[in-house]
């Protein structure tokens, strides 16, 4: 009888069992013989209320806290979990509803005392379409007189299965009771509004207790916890995460990682700050919880390095450098130690490679902190290295099939294979770049034959596997170095078409060009 979700109910199912054979041990038989007391478990627990039919009075019995089994939540409820107040006794005349009987009935309301919301029970199920708590007469002991109880109608409810028993259809004294609903999710420390309920007793009773249940599924706290990191820093520390709008606050330990625990069911909204200079702003992001749910959330950051080539140790020594996005941090990452040195450095999308041109001119990538250097190239006559949007491959110029009038776009893997030339023709291709999804390249063709002499670089188009060229301006001036905008609907170039050399955009099929 789990208080939890199914998965925690299927745990407990072999304990449920057993509390069920106690829970019908603790009703009554016979109605001619009169309710026994009932013995004690489930009784224990719940809400005693003595009636008192001659002296026409209802007493909610005061009864000591019962502790809980161990690692279990009951889904019957009782003292420990609601309070109950009665009020408005009456009691009819013999036969006036039922024959010979004596119709007693009184109002109950119903208070949270425990710290949680109750929800609608996950076992016993309630009725089709119910969304409620539901109280009913567990069991009952008559304390004076003789004779038989029986709920009466007045519980809204009609006679349901809370127990064991496969059908209430036979109308024996069984599982299955009578029960007043009670609008659910019921809050910690609300009252509900009083609901009659009544007894046919036989005239011969004089008192009785009975015995109240509510089934009803704890709200259980939940957890939110997640994880901070950067794809180019890796486990971000010492970054304070804040929960709204119960305004609780968490820090990252080394390994990035948060926590909340006791977090009451409902929606929040997980915010970062004290993130290091170097990283950009992140959103805040939703989560909901759900009774005893853990719910994830996790950040990735952008803190990225900017990396670019500098001969700054000596004239002709270029080596690629890397420094926060504030300009602090500047760290030499190859070493030319006299050599050609090293250029064209270029971040792979996950951050976690750089492709760049050493100084034999073959292409190579490494990792952030200058490792793990691996050589993809060794014709000596690569250059302008560029990634595909999904790191797997890359883009660069090769003059490797002696074409004179210059390079021609290629494509390859990341580790080096499938080398494979998709521009051939008699100009000079060159500056390659990967549109954002994937499926085009833009390019700079170089015409030596045109009959401006001046004007001879124009922006192309083509699919990775070299078919498509399309060009995007004409050789009325200059036209080079395309970049993509992030949706991959825009390309930023630069033209020498006005006054000077100057920036401008162009839609990803060549119109609507402008500074």
């Amino acid at each position: 009888m789990s208080a939890f979700r199914p998965a925690a109910g299927r745990a407990l199912l072999g304990l449920a069992a057993l509390l069920l054979a106690a829970c019908a041990s603790d009703r009554p038989t016979e109605p001619s013989a009169g309710p026994p007391s009932p013995a004690p478990g489930l009784a224990g627990r719940a809400v005693a209320v003595r009636v008192d039919v001659a002296a026409g009075t209802v007493t909610v019995l005061d009864r000591p806290p019962v502790t809980a089994r161990a690692g279990v939540a009951l889904a019957l409820l009782g003292a420990n979990e609601i309070a109950a107040t009665t009020s408005n006794f009456f009691r009819s005349a013999v036969g006036q509803f039922t024959a010979k009987k004596v119709r007693i009935r009184f109002d109950v309301a119903i208070t949270n005392r425990s710290s949680v919301a109750l929800l609608p029970p996950t076992f016993p199920a309630p009725p089709a379409g119910n969304q409620s708590v539901l109280l009913f007469p567990f069991a009952t002991a008559l304390t004076g007189g003789n004779g038989a109880i029986d709920p009466s109608t007045d519980w809204d409810g009609a006679a349901m299965n809370f127990f064991n028993d496969a059908s209430c259809a036979s109308g024996s004294k069984s599982d299955c009771s009578r029960w007043e609903g009670f609008p659910a999710p019921f809050a910690a420390g609300s009252s509900a509004t009083a609901r009659m309920v009544g007894f046919d007793v036989d005239p011969t009773v004089q008192s009785f207790t009975t015995y109240f249940v509510l089934a009803a599924d704890l709200q259980v706290p939940g957890s939110i916890s997640g994880t901070v990191s950067s794809p180019h820093r890796g486990p971000l520390g010492h970054v304070t995460v804040t929960l709204a709008p119960a305004n609780r606050i968490a820090g990252t330990d080394n390994a990035g990682a948060y926590r909340f625990d006791n977090v009451v069911p409902g929606g929040y909204t997980v915010s970062l700050s004290g993130l290091p200079g170097y990283c950009f702003p992140v959103a805040s992001q939703p989560a909901s919880v759900t009774s005893g749910a853990a719910t994830v959330v996790n950040f990735s950051v952008r803190c990225p390095h900017i990396i670019f080539a500098s001969n700054r140790t000596g004239p002709g020594h270029f080596d690629i450098w890397s420094m926060n996005a504030d300009g602090t941090g500047q760290t030499q990452i190859t070493t030319s130690a006299g050599g050609a040195g090293s250029v064209a450095p270029a971040w792979s999308p996950d951050g976690r490679r750089i492709a760049f041109v050493g100084g034999t001119g073959d292409l190579f990538t490494m990792n952030p902190d200058g490792s793990g250097v691996l050589g993809l190239t060794n014709d000596g006559q690569e250059y302008e290295p560029g990634w595909s949007p999904d790191g797997s491959r890359l883009v660069f110029t090769s003059s490797r099939d002696d074409n004179t009038l210059g390079g021609e776009i290629w494509v390859m893997n990341a580790d080096g294979s499938g080398q494979t030339r998709i521009s051939n023709d008699a100009f000079e291709d060159l500056e390659g770049a990967w549109s954002p999804d994937g499926r085009r390249i833009a390019y700079a063709r170089f015409d030596r034959y045109a009959s401006a002499p001046a004007n001879r670089l124009q922006i192309f188009l083509m699919n990775p596997d070299g078919s498509g060229q399309t060009p995007l301006t004409d050789l009325t001036s200059n036209n080079y170095s395309p970049a993509w905008s992030p949706d991959g609907t825009r390309i930023a170039f630069t033209s020498d078409r006005g006054a000077s050399v100057e920036v401008y955009v162009m839609n990803a099929d060549g119109s609507n060009q402008v500074k």
